[in-house]
């Protein structure tokens, strides 16, 4: 009988990724740059709407490095032995922009005129059911029952948001709107939060992992936002209050490929 593999197999530390030398890098910068812009330009429409007051705004860009998705690739391989090397925490980059505006007039109205800009941006957006899930039967969205409430939405445009990526296929983005009106009695919890993700510097997972972060750019209020909060501003001289984000991982590196270019630690961990 033959052997099927190597008799011994040799596996060197695991080497973390060096998130502020890919971060100083000439393509990430100018990609980086080119997914802010990006961003912004979803925003444009919005902003040329006389009856919309912006009123607040946050901004989260930060990398980080998530232990457990790893990649491992063969050095030398033989019939006697095998070494393998790998990386054992691959990195993302992702842009967090939001802005809420303060309007008046009818609730209903306004909120789908929202939604139509946003649409034509080159997104589609169905009305949330619960805190992270959309209703498939309600697309495109034509009625507002709430004074508050939310809809996600999933990029269809024509065109490709900037993203680095290694491996796998398509940009993770996504946007939500958020309403909310002054003096709701019992606001729904399903549509109190916008839709961060909830390892953003580790905030929310305290018993969770160790998270490699590197944040870029933060202002505005610490995650996880209440809508309630954040369009406080806008609620002072205003009846109603809408908040849009969007999000944008501009920089990749999917489970299972071997990291390109990603500049590593030079002490490796050793696990």
């Amino acid at each position: 009988m033959g052997l099927s593999g190597p008799l011994f197999t040799w596996r060197l530390p695991w080497w973390p990724p060096d998130l502020e030398r890919l971060a100083r890098t000439r393509e990430f910068r100018e990609n980086r740059s080119a997914a802010g812009g990006w961003i912004e330009r979803q925003f444009a429409p919005l902003r040329a709407v006389p009856w919309l007051d912006p009123a607040a705004a946050y901004v989260y860009d930060y990398g980080t490095s998530i232990p457990g998705r790893g990649a491992r690739w063969h050095v030398m391989s033989g019939s006697i032995l095998r070494v393998d090397a790998g990386v054992y925490a691959l990195p993302h980059f992702y842009r967090h922009v939001a802005v809420v505006f303060g309007f008046d007039g009818d609730l209903s109205s306004r909120i789908l005129e929202v939604i139509r800009l946003v649409e034509q941006s080159g997104w589609q957006l169905r009305l949330q059911n619960s805190r992270h899930r959309t209703t498939d039967r309600q697309w495109p969205v034509r009625a507002i029952a709430e004074s508050n409430g939310a809809a996600l939405g999933s990029w269809v445009g024509r065109e490709k948001p900037p993203c680095l990526a290694q491996g796998g296929e398509g940009t993770p983005c996504s946007t939500q709107v958020v309403w909310t009106s002054r003096d709701i009695p019992d606001p729904n919890p399903a549509y109190t939060t916008l839709n961060t993700p909830p390892y953003i510097l580790g905030r929310n997972v305290p018993d969770g992992p160790t998270w490699s972060d590197l944040p870029l750019e933060f202002s505005g209020p610490q995650p996880p936002v209440e809508i309630g909060d954040f369009a406080a501003p806008a609620l002072e001289s205003h009846e109603h209050a809408v908040a849009v984000l969007v999000e944008l991982t501009y920089f990749v590196c999917w489970p299972g490929q071997r990291p390109r270019g990603i500049p590593k630690r030079l002490i490796p961990r050793p696990w």
